[in-house]
């Protein structure tokens, strides 16, 4: 066994991802904790006293997806049939200068209902591109 089966690949714990059918930079926010992926609760996250913001900051900085847009909630557009049933975070509280959304301040119990979920588009794109390493298949490669 070699030092890089363990040191070499990041885990994915506490890793963020936006899902959405156009971009990664903008759609339904999820969280993977504990071995899987969840969504979190919309409570908290509002622009009355500007945390949406702050939280949306810290989510598209860290996916290196530009500026925070806009967020929201419970889009018809990001569901799918993929939709994680559970919730990892709720009443998140973001400053808006940590460098991911697990530093900001937040309960671990969530009391969130089905579809309350955070949505946040940020002003950035990724692009991925498929090195096919050679190989003429247009459908395989590396991401």
């Amino acid at each position: 066994m070699s030092l890089c089966d363990y040191e070499c690949f990041p885990t994915a714990q506490n890793q963020i991802a936006l899902r959405g059918p156009d971009s990664p930079c903008e759609g339904r926010l999820e969280v993977y904790n504990d071995g899987e992926w969840g969504l979190v609760c919309y409570h908290g996250w509002n622009s009355e006293n500007g945390q949406d913001r702050k939280n949306g900051e810290v989510v598209c900085r860290s996916l290196g997806c530009g500026q925070h847009v806009e967020s929201g909630h419970n889009k018809d557009s990001y569901k799918n049939h993929q939709l994680p049933t559970k919730y990892w975070m709720d009443e998140v509280r973001c400053s808006g200068t940590e460098n991911n959304l697990w530093n900001c301040k937040k309960p671990r119990v969530t009391h969130c209902k089905a579809d309350n979920y955070v949505t946040v588009k940020c002003s950035g794109s990724i692009e991925l591109s498929l090195n096919r390493n050679g190989k003429m298949d247009e459908s395989a490669g590396v991401v």
